[in-house]
C-alpha cells in the first residue's frame, strides 16, 4: 500500500489557490504571476489536479506516515453465502479530523467503473464548478458543522466533484448512498444510521443531498426522513440537482422541521456520469462557450412567506464560474415575523398557570384563555412575533404517560405531529426524547398541603413535659426498684430475722419519693439503706427536670408538629392523604410509580385519587 506524506495547511492552501484560479479562466503566466510560483509549478498541481483529483498530498514510497485525519469506517456486509467480490464492503465512511486543515473522504463503495467513450469537456468542467460551488457553501455557511453527504448514486460527475471539494472547515463528514442503505432490512438501517448524525457533543449539523440523478429523488429524501433529520430543526440542509421539481424537494415532508433548508438548480444538468480523467492537454479543459448552459438558480425554503405558510423563495442566479457564496444570505433568522401562522396549541387546566373556558362541552373543543401565566406569555408573543393561534383541550385533560415509547394524551398529539406545542408541561426523561421544551419559568413544585399546627390540649399539659417512652422508662424504674429492695430486705430478714417489708410498702415508698411525698423508710439494713439513698438522688433529678419542662410547656402553648416531608407524612398513624385525579397524571404519575424508595412507593400506595 502507498502512503501519503503529510501536508502543510498552508502548503494546501496555495495549491487549492491555483486550480481555482486556472478554473476560474486565468492563464498559467497570469496565476503566476498573481501566486509568485512558476509556471512549471502552475502546470504541474494542475496537471496533477486532473489526474488525481487532490491537491492535498503526493505518492510517497517510503514508509508509510501517520495521516493527519482517520477514518472510523462502518462496515455492512451481506450474507456470508456470497463471493467477496459480490457485495459492497463499505456503505459509509466517517472523517474524524484530527488537524486544522479537514480532508473530506471520498464515497468507499463499488470500485467506480471508468465509462468508455469521451465524454464532452464542457459536460466535465460543470461538474468541476459544482464541486467547487459546494465547496464555497461549505466553506463561508457550514464550518465547523458535522457533515452529512447523501448521494443516490456513486456513479455521478456532481458527487465525485463534491467529494473532492469538501476540504474546508468539516470537522466530521459521512457519505452515504441512499439506494444501499434503504435495501437493508430495518436492523440493519438502524445499525448503520445510529451514528449518522454525530453525537450529544455534535452542535452544529450540516446535509448535503445529491439530487443530479432525478430517477431516484424520492429515495435520497426517504432515506432523510428514515434518518430522523425531522428531530434535527437546526440542521442545515444543501440541495443539488436540475430545475424541475425544486419546490417538491423543498416542501417534501422529510424536510417540514428543517429551518434552513436551500436548492442550488443547474439549468444544465447533463451530470449522471463519471468524468474520465486523462492526459490531455489543459487546454482542452477549458470551457467552450455556449456549449453548455452554466447557469445556477439559488432557491431556499421559507417557513412563514407565503402569509404564514411554507413556500419557496428565489436568492439569486449568476453564472457558475463566476458566483461566489461568501456574501450571499443563504440562511437567514426566520422567526423574526411569522407572517400571521396559526399555531396549533392543546391544553389542560392547572391554574395558576393555564386557565380558560370552554367554548362548548364537548371534549377536545376550542377553549377562550383566561388571566393566567401561559396565557400572558402566549400573547406577548404573538404580539412581537406576529402569529395567531388556536388552543384546544386535550380531550382528557391529560398530560401523557408513556408506553413503549408512545406517548398520550398532550405529549402523544405531540409526538404525533398533531399540534405545534402545548402549555405547561413538566419535563422527565422520555419525553425529552421526543419533545423539545422551552422553560418559561421554573418548575412546579409537588408540595404536601396539610392543616396549620395547632394548639395542643390544655389537659395535656401535665404529660407533654415528658415523652411517652421516657414515662414508661420511669414506670418501669419505679417497679423494678420497689421489686430490688423487698427481695433485698425480705433476704436480709430470712438470713438474720427481724421485721419484713412488704412488697407494696417498697411501691408506695419509690412512687412517693418521686411526689416529694415519701412514706416511712422501709430500709432495716445497711445495704437497704444505700439503695434508698440512690434512689431518692435519682428522684431529685427527675423531678427537677419535670418542674423546670412543666413551667416551660405552661408558659408557651404547645402545637402539632408541622408536615414537611414525605417522611413526616409517612410516620403519621391513622392519616389518610390524596390528590385530584387529573393531577396524579404525568410526571406526578411516573415519579411515583417507578420510584425505588420506600417511602414515597409507601405514600404513592396510601394516595386517594378523587
Amino acid at each position: 500500500m502507498r502512503g501519503e506524506a503529510p501536508c502543510n495547511s498552508e502548503v494546501i492552501a496555495t495549491r487549492a489557490k491555483i486550480v481555482w484560479m486556472w478554473l476560474t479562466g486565468m492563464s498559467a503566466r497570469q496565476i503566476s504571476r498573481k501566486s509568485g510560483a512558476s509556471v512549471t509549478t502552475v502546470y504541474r498541481w494542475i496537471r496533477r489536479w486532473q489526474e488525481e483529483g487532490t491537491v492535498a498530498t503526493r505518492p510517497y514510497r517510503r514508509r508509510p506516515r501517520t495521516s493527519s485525519w482517520e477514518l472510523e469506517v462502518a462496515a455492512a456486509a451481506a450474507s456470508q453465502s456470497q463471493p467477496a467480490t459480490s457485495y459492497r464492503i463499505m456503505v459509509a465512511v466517517t472523517v474524524t479530523v484530527v488537524s486544522a486543515s479537514t480532508v473530506f473522504c471520498q464515497f468507499v463503495g463499488e470500485p467506480v467503473q471508468q465509462l468508455s467513450g469521451d465524454v464532452d469537456e464542457p459536460v466535465e468542467q460543470v461538474g468541476v464548478d459544482v464541486g467547487v460551488m459546494v465547496g464555497q457553501v461549505v466553506e463561508h455557511h457550514l464550518t465547523g458543522c458535522h457533515l452529512v453527504l447523501i448521494t443516490t448514486t456513486q456513479h455521478s460527475r456532481v458527487f465525485s466533484s463534491i467529494n473532492r471539494y469538501l476540504s474546508v472547515g468539516v470537522e466530521a463528514g459521512v457519505v452515504v448512498e441512499a439506494g444501499w442503505v434503504l435495501s437493508q432490512d430495518q436492523l440493519a438501517q438502524d445499525h448503520l444510521l445510529q451514528r449518522l448524525w454525530g453525537d450529544t457533543r455534535t452542535t452544529c449539523r450540516a446535509l448535503i443531498i445529491d439530487l443530479t440523478n432525478n430517477d431516484k429523488t424520492e429515495s435520497a429524501l426517504r432515506l432523510a426522513e428514515t434518518s430522523g433529520l425531522w428531530k434535527l430543526s437546526e440542521t442545515r440542509v444543501v440541495v443539488v440537482g436540475g430545475t424541475a421539481g425544486v419546490k417538491d424537494v423543498l416542501l417534501h415532508h422529510s424536510l417540514r422541521n428543517t429551518v434552513h433548508a436551500l436548492y442550488l438548480a443547474f439549468h444544465d444538468l447533463t451530470l449522471s456520469t463519471l468524468p474520465r480523467h486523462g492526459n490531455s492537454r489543459l487546454k482542452k479543459v477549458l470551457p467552450k462557450e455556449g456549449v453548455v448552459n452554466e447557469r445556477v438558480s439559488v432557491y431556499r425554503r421559507c417557513l412563514y412567506c407565503n402569509n404564514g405558510d411554507m413556500d419557496v423563495q428565489f436568492i439569486k442566479e449568476k453564472n457558475l464560474t463566476s458566483l461566489i457564496m461568501k456574501d450571499i444570505g443563504l440562511f437567514h433568522d426566520q422567526f423574526q415575523n411569522l407572517m400571521g401562522h396559526t399555531f396549533q396549541v392543546t391544553t389542560a387546566p392547572y391554574f395558576p398557570y393555564m386557565d380558560y373556558q370552554r367554548d362548548s362541552q364537548e371534549p377536545g373543543s376550542n377553549v377562550t384563555p383566561k388571566e393566567s401565566v401561559d396565557a400572558s406569555l402566549i400573547n406577548s408573543l404573538a404580539a412581537i412575533l406576529n402569529f395567531t393561534y388556536e388552543i384546544r383541550e386535550e380531550p382528557n385533560k391529560n398530560w401523557g404517560v408513556e408506553n413503549d415509547g408512545i406517548f398520550d394524551g398532550m405529549m402523544g398529539q405531540l409526538q404525533r405531529e398533531e399540534k405545534d406545542f402545548c402549555t405547561v408541561a413538566g419535563p422527565s426523561p422520555g419525553r425529552l426524547k421526543a419533545i423539545e421544551y422551552a422553560k418559561g419559568y421554573p418548575s412546579d413544585m409537588v408540595t404536601i398541603i396539610s392543616l396549620r399546627p395547632s394548639i395542643l390540649p390544655q389537659y395535656l399539659s401535665l404529660i407533654r413535659p415528658f415523652a411517652g417512652e421516657l414515662w414508661m422508662a420511669l414506670l418501669v424504674s419505679v417497679v423494678a426498684w420497689s421489686i430490688v429492695i423487698w427481695v433485698l430486705q425480705s433476704s436480709w430478714q430470712w438470713m438474720a430475722g427481724g421485721p419484713s417489708v412488704k412488697y407494696n410498702t417498697a411501691l408506695l415508698y419509690g412512687w412517693g419519693a418521686l411526689l416529694e411525698q415519701p412514706p416511712h423508710d422501709p430500709s432495716v439494713s445497711t445495704s437497704g439503706q444505700v439503695l434508698v439513698g440512690f434512689w431518692l438522688v435519682f428522684c431529685l433529678i427527675i423531678v427537677t427536670g419535670f418542674r423546670s419542662s412543666l413551667i416551660a410547656h405552661l408558659t408557651i402553648q404547645g402545637k402539632s408538629l408541622p408536615i414537611d416531608t414525605f417522611e413526616d407524612l409517612a410516620q403519621q398513624s391513622g392519616w389518610e392523604w390524596g390528590t385530584e385525579a387529573w393531577l396524579l397524571k404525568g410526571v406526578p404519575l411516573e415519579y411515583f410509580s417507578t420510584h425505588t424508595d420506600p417511602v414515597v412507593k409507601k405514600i404513592y400506595r396510601k394516595t386517594e385519587a378523587s
